[in-house]
């Protein structure tokens, strides 16, 4: 493996061989590793994983796409309560440090790039009593639908129950809970609404 890398990289100079042989060498054995370290749903052919990608809970119920990028600091959870799947397609890009979680169903469909610093979780937190702390009234779920070629820019968040159809385009910093329909674009921005709890 090591002669072909070094094959396909020798006219490009000695020190950028060097280099980029040792970053896809490392590359390839870290995905490897990741293959073979843990139980999956399916983990595709060509998957290549960046440095400090954490993957927490039920690996089993990860499903990853032939010749998809998870880029550098992606922290992918496969949920604390009752997650169904969750399931990226082919060819799917996920930018650095982005984190999907989910406690119930997240699929991204197939060439879908996903810029750096998005969030995408499928649940959040209920507060509908005041007699009992945030952190012990348990979750509401909806899943999540990201259909095929779509682009979310930098920081975009994903919230529980948004559906975006197919070619959607969202811009950076953009938060959806919604559905969106099929190659629309979409930038969002908050109005810093503040309501009072009941």
């Amino acid at each position: 493996m090591l002669f072909r890398v070094l094959k396909k990289l020798k006219e490009r100079g000695p020190r950028v061989v060097v280099l980029r042989a040792g970053e896809e060498l490392c590359e390839r054995a870290r995905s490897r590793w990741y293959k073979i370290s843990r139980p999956w749903g399916y983990f595709g052919k060509n998957v290549k994983i960046g440095r400090n990608v954490t993957f927490k809970g039920d690996t089993r119920k990860v499903y990853i796409g032939d010749m998809t990028d998870i880029a550098d600091g992606v922290t992918i959870h496969a949920g604390m309560y009752d997650c169904k799947e969750i399931r990226i397609g082919r060819k799917v890009h996920i930018g650095p440090y982005s984190f999907i979680s989910s406690h119930g169903r997240i699929v991204i469909g197939d060439n879908t790039l996903i810029g750096p610093h998005c969030v995408i979780t499928d649940a959040d937190h209920e507060y509908s009593s005041k007699e009992i702390p945030i952190r012990k009234q348990g979750f509401r779920t909806g899943e999540v639908i990201i259909g095929s070629d779509c682009w979310l820019g930098a920081g975009v968040k994903i919230l529980r129950g948004s559906r975006l159809e197919g070619g959607v385009v969202v811009g950076a910093g953009s938060v959806i809970k919604e559905n969106v329909p099929k190659n629309s674009i979409i930038v969002t921005r908050s109005k810093n609404i503040i309501l009072k709890r009941r």
